[in-house]
């Protein structure tokens, strides 16, 4: 399964995919005529990878002081 998410703003995108590699996230770009990012979770993905993915995301927020636009998602989403 892939999973599909965009920053909140466009602006945040090259930023957040710069963290991502160096927190040895790769291969999230998204599709080139859509944009934003994929992640491929399929079954022999263990979940703490998953975890490691949503950790930096939230890391990612906190250091660029963004504000979630709902208070159960995560604001780059």
């Amino acid at each position: 399964m892939n999973v599909t998410f965009k920053c909140h703003h466009p602006k945040h995108e090259a930023g957040f995919m710069q963290y991502a590699i160096e927190m040895g996230i790769v291969g999230i770009k998204g599709y080139r005529t859509v944009g934003g990012f994929r992640a491929s979770l399929y079954n022999g993905l263990p979940i703490e990878s998953v975890e490691h993915l949503v950790r930096a995301m939230k890391q990612y927020e906190n250091q660029q002081q963004l504000k979630a636009v709902d208070k159960n998602k995560i604001a780059i989403l």
